[in-house]
């Protein structure tokens, strides 16, 4: 019988039948691995649904905070929206936003009814007592240069031209020279103007002439008025110059920012304590410029002071600082015999409002110039409306030359004065329209106090009016007898309704 060997580098037939069985396995495993509920395809793509969800939520959220971010910038006032009668024309929205007045519901401790001396930190002196500033310190409003014209750099004034209230040899003409041995002459103005600054006094006294108004920002939350009128020199019966005593209140000794206030008058040296100081403002406040007429001055409260007038309310709920020009009798025209309203009044000067824009912005260098008024041309002089369109049309092409020089600089127009219960001639209608009309062409908004419109600076509505802004149902409470001025409540109407419509002329400006 013949043998066979075993092949040493064979395998057997179990062998090859085991790894088969072995590899099936590893196969079955495999493929469920792959493809299984749990496998890595479907993993795969169940990750790559998730990632999608995820990417779209994400895209949701963003998109969400995208119209919240959109939404709210249009309520601070970036986008366009309007008031309850807005037009089709004109941005209402913008940087320019209304808001209330702040009146201190305990105005300050302030004397100003001694005279032209007061009790000086509350330590009562006599007449003949000289000023002793052992404990205290002075800053001066001026520069100490040879003609007093240079603004102290810490104040902030509303002027940039300034004039000297005279030398000390002129004051002690009618101010007893002895008071003012050891301090300086203050500065005046011959139209309103304001001071800024911060300090951490508690109390101070300064040098003032006229009326004088008051503001404190104690929290940066913005300027609250002491007295909306103001403190007048003197009171009824005495001096309308001499010091004026301000308690800021016990402990108040943290930086607040001041804000005074003039008609026109002076403001001297601050005489503070020594271990106070008086420094530079940190609110640097917008200047607003109303030239115009006896409404724009004041009219029937003008004795009052010109805080009071509608241009000031304006300003004060605009947060601006107001330089009001409003001279009674005045218009487009050099109206001779302005005399009539302001006494004393040289009628060799140019009170045209041209004149007066060209002599008052190198003083004043304001953010915003308003013109009003127009029915002094028609009713005091009885110039042909032609005549007055031709002024006004020379003023307005002046202003847009102003605002090319400047283009930070915005201006609006408030129209004629019309009152639908007096039976005015057509004239004041006609007027309004070539006023509007020339706003227009000039690309100047323009508040029409005829029939209640607001048109922006393109020229279409930003507000549809329903009628004139005085009429026979509120002249009762809004006019005076003589039916040509505004009362204080008149005044505050005026201040209070105008103020929207001159937010949306401002924000329709590019």
């Amino acid at each position: 019988m013949k043998n066979f060997k075993r092949n040493a580098n064979g395998i057997t037939l179990v062998a090859l039948v085991v790894t088969i069985v072995i590899l099936i396995i590893l196969a079955t495993v495999s493929i469920g691995a792959i493809l299984g509920d749990n496998g890595l395809i479907n993993m795969a793509t169940k990750s790559k649904d998730e990632h999608e969800q995820a990417a779209d939520k994400e895209q949701e959220l963003l998109n969400t905070s995208v119209s919240y971010i959109d939404t709210m910038g249009k309520q601070d006032g970036e986008g366009t929206g309007g008031g309850s009668q807005e037009g089709t024309g004109g941005e209402t929205g913008g940087k320019y936003t209304v808001r209330e007045l702040k009146v201190m519901e305990t105005p300050l401790t302030v004397d100003a009814t001694s005279g032209w001396y007061t009790d000086l930190f509350k330590d009562s002196r006599p007449e003949t007592r000289t000023i002793s500033l052992s404990d205290y310190k002075t800053v001066n409003v001026l520069q100490d240069d040879s003609d007093h014209k240079t603004i102290n750099p810490i104040f902030t004034s509303s002027n940039s031209v300034l004039y000297p209230y005279g030398s000390l040899d002129e004051l002690s003409g009618w101010m007893p020279g002895k008071y003012w041995d050891e301090l300086p002459a203050g500065y005046s103005s011959n139209a309103p103007f304001s001071l800024e600054f911060k300090t951490n006094a508690e109390e101070m006294i300064f040098m003032a002439l006229g009326n004088i108004r008051i503001s404190v920002d104690y929290d940066g939350n913005g300027y609250v008025v002491s007295r909306p009128e103001g403190y007048t020199m003197g009171g009824d019966t005495g001096p309308n110059y001499g010091y004026i005593y301000v308690d800021f209140g016990e402990g108040k000794t943290d930086f607040k920012e001041i804000k005074m206030e003039s008609e026109g008058g002076a403001i001297g040296t601050f005489i503070i304590s020594k271990d106070k100081t008086i420094e530079t403002t940190d609110v640097k406040k917008e200047k607003i410029l109303f030239i115009g007429d006896s409404w724009t001055e004041g009219g029937v409260i003008k004795a009052g002071n010109k805080y009071l007038s509608y241009s000031n309310i304006i300003a004060d709920r605009l947060d601006m600082t107001c330089i009001n020009d409003g001279i009674g009798g005045t218009g487009y025209n050099n109206i001779n015999g302005v005399s009539d309203a302001v006494p004393g009044s040289d009628t060799t000067i140019d009170y045209s409002y041209k004149a007066r824009v060209n002599k008052l912005i190198p003083t004043f260098n304001p953010d915003v110039i308003v013109i009003s008024g127009g029915l002094n041309d028609l009713l005091k002089k009885a110039y042909e409306v032609t005549e007055i369109e031709e002024k006004a049309d020379s003023l307005y092409a002046l202003l847009k030359d102003k605002r090319s020089q400047n283009p930070k600089l915005k201006i609006v127009i408030i129209g004629v004065q019309y009152f639908d219960y007096e039976p005015i001639n057509q004239n004041t209608i006609e007027l309004n329209e070539k006023l509007i009309a020339l706003a227009q062409k000039y690309q100047i908004p323009y508040i029409d106090l005829v029939n209640g419109d607001t048109y922006g600076a393109d020229g279409k509505k930003i507000t549809e009016g329903t009628g004139s802004y005085i009429n026979a149902g509120n002249k009762g409470e809004y006019m005076a007898p003589e039916d040509v001025h505004p009362t204080k409540a008149g005044h505050e109407y005026l201040g209070n309704t105008l103020v929207t419509e001159m937010q949306k002329a401002l924000n329709s400006i590019k």
